[in-house]
């Protein structure tokens, strides 16, 4: 068996300088940004995609992007997507605007046509407060989706891709025009 010649100081101080680039960049990433839910595009594709609900909104309609109370990256992620929706978004006849508005506030936050959830967003109240209002939830997160917790994922870059969980959709008593389920994958 060969012997390490190096001098054992030496070796330990790289080592000590590895866990200290380790814990640098780990301390890093906790205190980043979280990537934002969607983007100007993704809201863009949310507004066309309401357009097929069956019935669609109507009139001048209203989109609750979701946040955490008391999550501060939540709240500005909310924030920041409602901003994407402008002046308005044309969603069939109707032109969609939005607020964020808290998960404890949902019962409170009037009729929207549908919800959004912001990061970190509960999404159990969520889609709790999406039967109850027969609304859509909208989600990021395709893992959100997929099990059930949301009905549409979507997500523009490097094509459009929109996920509908039917069960989802069923619970919130939620219907699609025939010629958009022919562009979506369902589950």
């Amino acid at each position: 068996m060969a012997k390490d010649h190096r001098p054992i100081g030496r070796t330990a101080s790289a080592l000590g300088t590895a866990v200290a680039v380790a814990v640098f960049i780990c301390a890093s990433s906790a205190f980043a940004e979280p990537a934002p839910s969607m983007t100007g595009r993704d809201v863009q594709v949310v507004a066309r995609a309401l357009g097929f609900l069956q019935p669609p909104p109507s009139n001048d309609a209203w989109v609750a992007v979701v946040f955490a109370p008391g999550d501060t990256a939540s709240r500005q992620d909310a924030e920041r997507v409602a901003a994407l929706f402008g002046t308005g978004l044309r969603a069939g006849h109707a032109v969609l605007s939005a607020r964020s508005v808290s998960a404890d506030a949902l019962a409170s936050a009037g009729n929207p046509a549908a919800l959004i959830a912001a990061i970190g967003a509960p999404v159990g109240v969520v889609m709790a407060a999406a039967r109850l209002g027969h609304i859509i939830c909208i989600t990021a997160a395709l893992d959100q989706v997929e099990a059930g917790h949301c009905t549409m994922w979507v997500r523009s870059e490097p094509r459009v891709e929109i996920v509908i969980n039917q069960a989802a959709a069923r619970s919130c008593d939620l219907g699609f025009a025939a010629a958009f389920r022919m562009m979506v994958r369902e589950l």
